[in-house]
């Protein structure tokens, strides 16, 4: 079984991943959304909060069910798209 940090570092990879083959830059997403390219390397080295992973997904045009089985290291799946309805219904 994976550790905490070992899961989290995999899901940052996961971020890194898409991020790379849909060609954006950091500062492409930077200048679109509310998260810096501080925060964007945190999350891809498996660090950040939850409200930021949220941004971060959302900036990348991903779901919650493309990291369903991380989630529960941040937050229960239930609080993890009510947190991600939340975000989309402010935009």
């Amino acid at each position: 079984m994976k550790s905490l940090k070992d899961s989290k570092a995999l899901l940052g990879e996961r971020l890194k991943n898409v991020r790379m083959a849909r060609g954006f830059q950091m500062s492409e997403i930077e200048a679109q959304y509310p998260i810096s390219r501080q925060t964007i390397a945190r999350l891809e080295k498996g660090e950040g909060t939850l409200n930021s992973l949220v941004i971060y997904m959302h900036s990348l045009d991903v779901t919650e069910a493309f990291f369903e089985g991380f989630f529960k290291f941040y937050k229960s799946p239930e609080q993890m798209r009510q947190v991600l309805k939340d975000y989309k219904k402010s935009k």
